[in-house]
């Protein structure tokens, strides 16, 4: 049972497995770094270095989060974003060289949990990524019904406050 006292970092130690980070950047090097990070982390990555590869390993494996290149071939990040909406527990963080206000508005309406410019910092990717993978869990949980109706409620409210935001 979910207890709302416990914080966002409560309830993201109830994962039994470390979290799976799919990285999608068309940038070889990128990809690399990333790799590198995530697992000196403790994440699970997988690489993509496209939008198609990306949704087909979307449709055959769970992933807690996408990091997420806004400028891939084919199809950019906030268009991704407006696709992914399918998988409403999956969580999306844009990471982008872009230091753009309004382009990360546009992100964040159109579904990103975090905005981050490269070179993004350690410890900023890795709290990131973890309350993307706390709010994740908690919608994941709200959406299957788990936890008591006072707490859902909660959520639920708390759900359309943020969303509203204009």
């Amino acid at each position: 049972m979910l207890d709302a006292r416990l914080g966002w970092s409560g309830h993201a130690s109830v994962l039994e497995k470390s979290p799976r980070v799919m990285v999608v950047d068309d940038d070889p090097g990128m990809r690399r770094a990333l790799r590198q990070l995530l697992t000196q982390l403790g994440y699970q990555a997988r690489m993509m270095s496209s939008i198609d590869e990306a949704d087909s390993w979307l449709s055959l494996a769970d992933v807690d989060v996408v990091l997420l290149d806004i400028t891939l071939p084919g199809m950019n990040g906030i268009e991704f974003l407006e696709w992914a909406k399918r998988h409403p527990d999956l969580q999306m963080i844009l990471v982008t060289p872009a230091d753009d206000q309004g382009l990360a508005v546009q992100c964040l309406k159109a579904g990103a949990r975090t905005y981050l410019v490269k070179p993004v910092q350690p410890d900023v990717l890795r709290l990131a990524i973890h309350d993307a993978v706390a709010v994740g869990g908690l919608l994941a949980q709200r959406n299957a019904g788990v936890g008591s109706t006072e707490w859902s409620s909660e959520v639920s409210a708390t759900d359309e406050r943020v969303l509203n935001i204009r």
